[in-house]
């Protein structure tokens, strides 16, 4: 068989179709692959036995989270400053040490922390740029001394894992490795101290093959064909899993000490009036109960007894995802019943969805009732106080361009004064409500909402001229100003039945002021026009029956005897007072029935009711929001907790306090003892120690 030979390159062992000299064939050829691992020949294994620690031999849950404890420390920065950071899959939030923190990074707002437990801590917290390798963000963070290391992060990050690694993990195990563990090491029972980290290796090119001689080819066989490239996978970002491993729950379950009573209770079927018995089952605890009903509906139900450290993401999985809905404590708790069970169940369901922020700021029906009604202060003197506001802009102008109505209603008569405006601007209205006081005088107190024109500072100048105590009702707080607000509703109502019809509705105004005046208010019992001049003035059925009796002579009436008879009216009309009084026991009496008598504390957090909404699927509620002061019994002054600058004046009926739900942090420092020993940490790159600190604490494992 002759030899083969390549008609292209001359060479022997292919033909001129696989010849590798070939242009198009070399652009088409794929590469070699490259190794995706990295071996040590010499692995960094201590070879003096005194560099080996050992461990507790009877449980391989110590054992494997004391070899993986330097897995969780990387290089952090914050504020462009390198600190060494220490992942906790446990913890909610990310805390720093206040050494790393700016003053004028700190927020005035604080954040509750439950530490391992149960203690509650109330830390300050501080706004920083985080960069932990993974990613990098302007984030939230509370300050704490006590911490194992300076940064601990928490799952408010997201993928924790560092793009800054230090240490390479074999994939493999060589064969010293192997001969080291057959040569007295029990895999489990000992773990070696982890060295200083050095570089990762670079990986050892692999040759390439040498050339395969080829058969020649026969009339019938085909050309060997090209080889496509090895497709590769992107590799899906590391999540942290919020579940423990069965060992973990298992060892949790045998340590935890919120279930010692039912360790104890195991085993020991029905005990006294117990409905309910323990039992262990491959090294859980289970609850066997009866289910809620009788007869055949009654069947035993299983629960599995939950120690602390998944009881935070059992309620989140039962309650904040949308498969469960954010629905009430009450079928959250019986979600969570059908499989599980804990001491206080009831309670931390209950915690949990009361403190839920998502179910705060929806709302519901009652969850803020209102405040008792404070009835506003009886006034004798007319026009000593009245109250003001627009109405506006009306659908149809009249036949001058008047748009708006400018309403005043005296508060010891209930006299009304209404004035067609053409604009609402606060030169406009001033005018107007001069050409008023001038015909029934100055009032000393004027009651209005916080419309611009009203707190204008043109306005504010008026009233510092004339000597009138300026008062402001709350906004969103119509109530306040009710009795003008009523007469709004009045006016608006006798509009729409008698001027819907006419264009020119403004020359009729004054006619409808006079129905209003003539007639006896609800709750005074007597007309304004008789309160106002002491008389009962000449309506439309006065000249009716003045036309029927016909003309008789009217010789007028003696100045003394007039003023006698009005000192008998205005006798008669002390009897006001006690009317409105009368009437408004009677409207608190009604108004209190569903009320509550509810404050808040300066400092304390509280979301405020929106007023209108664009949709039906927006949150009721906005915030949370910052009590600043306190202003009188029902209204608060309120700042945002991102700008505390912004302050506004609310009702205590637009408030409602906001429950926040502590951050649970799993790591929980204590110094160093005798039957403990400091754990050595990962030298970082470029990461400075300190020279106190890390070294003298432990972490715990004791999940909360």
């Amino acid at each position: 068989m002759a030899n083969i030979r390549c008609y292209g390159c001359n060479q022997d062992g292919h033909y001129k179709q696989n010849c590798p000299n070939r242009p198009d064939l070399a652009r088409s050829s794929p590469r070699p692959p490259q190794s995706t691992h990295c071996y040590d020949a010499d692995p960094p294994w201590p070879e003096a036995p005194e560099e080996w620690e050992r461990l507790h031999e009877a449980d391989p849950v110590q054992a494997a989270a004391a070899d993986n404890r330097h897995h969780h420390r990387q290089a952090v920065w914050v504020n462009g400053k390198a600190a060494e950071g220490l992942r906790d899959s446990g913890a909610t939030i990310t805390l720093v040490r206040p050494h790393l923190v700016q003053q004028n990074d700190r927020l005035r707002n604080t954040v509750a922390v439950r530490v391992a437990g149960g203690k509650v801590l109330r830390l300050e917290t501080a706004r920083v740029h985080l960069d932990w390798g993974s990613g990098e963000k302007v984030v939230r963070v509370g300050l704490l001394n006590q911490l194992p290391a300076e940064v601990l992060l928490g799952n408010d990050l997201g993928r924790l894992v560092s793009a800054y690694s230090t240490e390479a993990a074999a994939p493999v195990t060589t064969r010293s490795q192997s001969t080291r563990y057959s040569n007295g090491t029990p895999r489990g029972t000992q773990v070696r101290r982890f060295p200083t980290p050095r570089p990762i290796p670079a990986p050892r090119p692999i040759p390439t093959p040498h050339p395969i001689p080829t058969p020649r080819p026969t009339p019938t066989s085909r050309p060997i064909p090209t080889p496509l490239p090895t497709p590769t996978c992107p590799r899906l970002p590391d999540v942290p899993c919020p579940w423990s491993s069965p060992e973990t729950l298992r060892y949790q379950t045998r340590t935890d000490p919120t279930l010692q009573g039912y360790r104890d209770r195991a085993g020991q079927g029905l005990d006294g009036d117990r409905s309910d018995r323990i039992e262990w089952e491959n090294g859980l605890l289970y609850r066997y109960t009866e289910r809620e009903g009788s007869g055949k509906n009654q069947a035993p139900q299983k629960q599995m007894v939950v120690p602390q450290g998944p009881r935070q993401e059992l309620l989140r999985l039962a309650h904040d995802i949308p498969l469960a809905g954010h629905l009430g404590q009450k079928k959250t708790r019986h979600r969570l019943a059908r499989a599980f069970f804990w001491p206080r169940l009831s309670e931390d369901t209950r915690e949990f969805c009361r403190t839920c922020p998502v179910c705060q700021k929806a709302g519901k029906a009652g969850d803020h009732p209102k405040v008792p009604l404070r009835p506003m202060p009886i006034i004798q003197e007319p026009f000593s106080r009245v109250a003001v506001d627009l109405i506006g802009p009306l659908p149809r102008p009249s036949a001058t361009g008047k748009k708006y109505i400018l309403t005043i209603v005296d508060y010891a008569t209930r006299y009304p004064e209404a004035v067609a405006l053409a604009n609402i601007q606060a030169d406009t209205v001033a005018d107007a409500l001069l050409r008023v006081f001038t015909r029934v005088g100055f009032p000393r107190e004027i009651l209005s909402d916080q419309g611009t024109q009203f707190t204008a500072e043109l306005t504010q100048q008026l009233w510092r001229l004339c000597g009138v105590k300026a008062l402001h009702s709350a906004p969103y707080h119509p109530q306040t100003n009710g009795l003008c607000e009523r007469f709004n509703g009045t006016l608006k109502q006798l509009m729409r039945a008698f001027a819907h019809e006419r264009k020119d509705w403004e020359q009729y105004l004054p006619h409808l002021l006079f129905a209003y005046r003539e007639v006896p208010q609800e709750s005074t019992g007597y007309s304004p026009f008789e309160l106002l001049y002491g008389r009962q003035v000449r309506g439309p059925l006065d000249l009716v029956r003045s036309q029927w009796e016909g003309e008789q002579g009217n010789d007028g009436v003696p100045v003394v005897s007039y003023v006698l008879k009005l000192r008998e009216r205005l006798a008669e009309a002390g009897l006001v007072r006690e009317n409105v009084e009368a009437a408004q026991t009677q409207q608190k009496t009604w108004y209190d029935r569903a009320a509550c008598s509810r404050s808040f504390g300066v400092g304390q957090r509280v979301l405020v009711l929106k007023p209108q909404r664009q949709n039906k699927l927006q949150a009721a509620w906005q915030g949370p929001y910052t009590v600043v002061t306190r202003l009188g019994d029902t209204t608060y002054v309120v700042a945002s907790c991102a700008n505390t600058r912004i302050q506004r004046t609310y009702h205590v009926n637009m408030l409602k306090a906001f429950h926040e739900r502590p951050e649970t942090v799993e790591a929980i420092c204590a110094p160093a003892g005798e039957e403990t020993e400091p754990f050595p940490l990962v030298e970082l790159p470029g990461v400075t120690k300190q020279p106190s600190g890390v070294d003298q604490v432990q972490l715990g494992s004791i999940g909360v």
